[in-house]
């Protein structure tokens, strides 16, 4: 069972597993008519596009960290 003081994160987790898993879903249908039409550059487009959103939506940390060393060093300081 889990704990009832840590609901806020036993929900986050669910939803991410979840979010996961509707977005695998969502890419695998999208690359259907793709392969349907044998379509390399859309296949690649989608590729690049699921692992750039994927990056987005589940490594937030390493995310964050990238964007604000790329500020700093544009910043200058």
């Amino acid at each position: 069972m889990a704990d009832p003081g840590q609901f806020g994160k036993n929900l986050g987790d669910q939803v991410k597993s979840l979010s996961t898993g509707l977005f695998l879903a969502v890419a695998g249908l999208v690359t259907l008519p793709i392969l349907g039409r044998r379509d390399v550059n859309g296949g690649v487009v989608l590729a690049g596009l699921v692992v750039v959103l994927g990056g987005f939506i589940f490594a937030q940390d390493m995310v964050k960290s990238v964007i604000v060393d790329l500020w700093k060093s544009l910043e200058g300081t």
